[in-house]
This record gives structure tokens, sequence and C-alpha cells, in this order.
């Protein structure tokens, strides 16, 4: 049985390091709903228009 060693701890770093190099930070993006300047419209299927938005925590929703 091999012991854990200082190459172990190494491969552990350089991992951790690669995967805070990869995580994606970007700024807020404002939604408009309906996706117009108008916003909003009676008429108008918001189910349709969400399902073609990709939004994540900290986007901001504007109505």
């Amino acid at each position: 049985m091999r012991r854990s060693g200082g190459g172990d701890l190494w491969l552990k770093i350089v991992v951790m390091a690669a995967m805070l190099t990869c995580a994606v930070c970007r700024n807020p993006v404002r939604h408009l709903i309906g996706g117009n300047d108008d916003r909003w419209e009676p008429n108008v299927n918001y189910t349709h228009w969400s399902l073609q938005q990709l939004s994540y925590v900290g986007d901001w929703l504007f109505y």
C-alpha cells in the first residue's frame, strides 16, 4: 500500500486552481419582460417569452 505524500497534495492544488479559473463571473443582466422597450403588454404569452430567456441569480427583471 502506498502512502499518500506531497504528490497527492500537489495534484489536489492543481485541480482546485483549474476549477477556480474555469468559473465564469459575469455582470447582472437587465431583462425587459416581453423583450421590447414597450414593457408589459396585456396580450402577450409571457410563458412563451420566458422559455426563450436564460437568466441567472442576480439578474434584474423589469416589468
